[in-house]
């Protein structure tokens, strides 16, 4: 079953596997234009106001970057910060009072009015500091964005609990990426 990952999830591989990385790729403490694509009208080249093609801070995809930096975390997960801030499937609450402690989504009650779902990773639209693996916002759920998208994760049907696919971490190939789930 194709869906979206749980918040848990998403920031468990935004971490580099539970860590406390401020950014996917590293513990460091900022990032750059040259990092990843955030709106920042004080340095040059920051400014692009919109998308920039995925996974192109990746070394892989971008083999004149000089000096030679992978973006990508180190399970090979590109574009967890910036570019586009990514929908998880948790209903927003403040505070993580009250989720989940399993990993999965936070689900809002029967006959809940709360129309807020979390997206996590920030976007081009979003400054420096909105975009780190820390930080998380809501966005009305029926409402659409040029700022959000999605990455996809898959259900597994095996003893796993979890698996995310593609992009994520896939918990039966020992952390390698899985393709047969794209």
């Amino acid at each position: 079953m194709v869906r979206l990952p749980s918040e848990a999830e998403w920031e468990y591989a935004a971490r580099n596997l539970g860590q406390f990385f401020k950014f996917s790729w590293a513990d460091v403490s900022t990032a750059t234009c040259q990092n990843i694509n955030f709106v920042e009208s004080r340095i040059p080249g920051c400014d692009l106001n919109s998308t920039k093609k995925v996974c192109s801070y990746s070394t892989s995809l971008s083999p004149l970057r000089n000096p030679p930096q992978n973006m990508d975390s180190p399970q090979g997960i590109c574009d967890l910060n910036g570019n586009i801030a990514e929908w998880v499937e948790d209903a927003y609450l403040i505070s993580y009072q009250g989720v989940p402690t399993d990993g999965s989504a936070n689900q809002p009650a029967p006959n809940s009015n709360n129309l807020q779902k979390v997206y996590r990773g920030g976007s081009w639209r979003h400054t420096l500091s909105a975009t780190t693996s820390l930080v998380r916002s809501a966005y009305n759920r029926s409402s659409q964005a040029n700022f959000l998208g999605m990455r996809v994760a898959s259900t597994c049907v095996s003893d796993s609990p979890v698996e995310i696919c593609g992009d994520l971490i896939d918990n039966n190939c020992n952390g390698e990426l899985n393709e047969s789930c794209l």
